[in-house]
């Protein structure tokens, strides 16, 4: 059967493997396919031995993968998850009660953390007034850090 293998089997193979990415995605099984391809192209131009078609689909699979991995390396997701002062920064607010020294209570124009109502502390220390508009500096587990505007 090796001594068999006509361009036309090649290229079979590379448009069943090109194909089946769809159905087994990575981004892997494609570059076989590709190679079989190219492998099906040159058979058909230049009939060659068996073994050395299969020696020629090998290298380019490989050095189509490698070379698919080092252009496009796959990176981790940037996620904000557990970060919340990126995720919620300068959301703006305003405050809407005084509850203790430095804290007040704000509403604000976005969900913070699940809710528009959160007790926050000024930043600085600076005291707020009723009133007064406010963005998100930090947040802090459950306490939100703003700032005047």
């Amino acid at each position: 059967m090796m001594e068999n293998l006509l361009w036309w089997h090649w290229i079979i193979l590379g448009i069943v493997l090109v194909a089946g990415e769809v159905i087994i995605p990575g981004a892997v099984v494609v570059w076989f396919g590709l190679a079989a391809l190219v492998v099906g192209g040159l058979n058909y131009f230049y009939p060659m031995e068996a073994s050395l078609q299969l020696y020629i689909w090998s290298g380019l699979s490989l050095g189509m993968l490698l070379l698919y991995r080092a252009l496009f390396k796959p990176t981790a997701p940037i996620t904000s998850v557990g970060q919340s002062q990126s995720e919620y920064a300068d959301i703006p607010g305003i405050i809407v009660a005084q509850k203790e020294s430095n804290r007040y209570k704000a509403r604000f124009d976005l969900p913070v953390l699940g809710d528009r109502e959160w007790i926050v502390e000024s930043e600085n220390g600076l005291p707020l007034e009723i009133g007064q508009h406010v963005k998100v500096t930090q947040v802090h587990g459950q306490l939100i850090k703003v700032k005047g505007v």
